[in-house]
């Protein structure tokens, strides 16, 4: 995955803070948190993730989505606004699902494509868009909560802070991986970038 986190990942998440290194503080969960998610699976699908008006409207549409099968599809205003965010979403991915069947690319939605055909041989296009609609949204809310949980940790334990600046790679693993045992909430107060030394680029 190497590859994915050099061209996809990284450059995201250095242009979100980007957006806010000047000012000296940041609410990171709506501005690093919420952000690095569908940004990610923007770029993934070789979509113009800089956006901001169509990566709000994606989250917005995915957080529509949640909501009705949360409340396990009942309540005809919360099915309404899900079905138009559906239609809207296919409106912006199913374009690309198509043009990627016959002009491969580096990106998630090829990639698709290709397994598809090898591990099943001929596939529609219901398939892809269907398995891309899946992972865009299960990379949606629950990948940013575990950005902020792990964020939240990072800068509020010194220790944890100084193991995972020394070790960038094994320390980092295993930070993600308890935060993600740990399932604990953060809020959404503001802090000061100060308050954290970050590593040397």
């Amino acid at each position: 995955m190497p590859r994915y986190r050099d061209k996809h990942v990284i450059p995201v998440i250095n242009d979100a803070i980007d957006r806010f290194a000047s000012r000296g503080s940041a609410e990171l969960v709506r501005e690093l948190a919420d952000e690095v998610p569908s940004r990610v699976m923007g770029s993934l699908f070789d979509l113009p993730w800089r956006g901001d008006a169509l990566m709000a409207n994606i989250f917005r549409w995915h957080r529509d989505i949640v909501a009705c099968v949360g409340m396990k599809y009942t309540g005809e205003q919360l099915t309404r606004k899900a079905k138009a965010a559906s239609d809207e979403l296919n409106q912006v991915l199913l374009p690309r699902v198509l043009e990627r069947r016959g002009n491969r690319g580096d990106d998630f939605i090829s990639w698709f494509w290709s397994r598809a055909e090898e591990e099943y041989g001929e596939v529609g296009v219901e398939v892809v868009l269907a398995h891309t609609r899946e992972l865009a949204l299960g990379a949606g809310e629950t990948t940013a909560n575990a950005i902020a949980n792990t964020i939240y940790l990072l800068l509020s334990e010194p220790a944890v802070r100084e193991t995972v600046t020394k070790d960038q790679e094994g320390a980092l693993s295993a930070l993600v991986e308890e935060t993600l045992r740990l399932d604990h909430s953060s809020g959404g107060s503001e802090m000061p970038i100060e308050t954290c030394r970050w590593p040397a680029q």
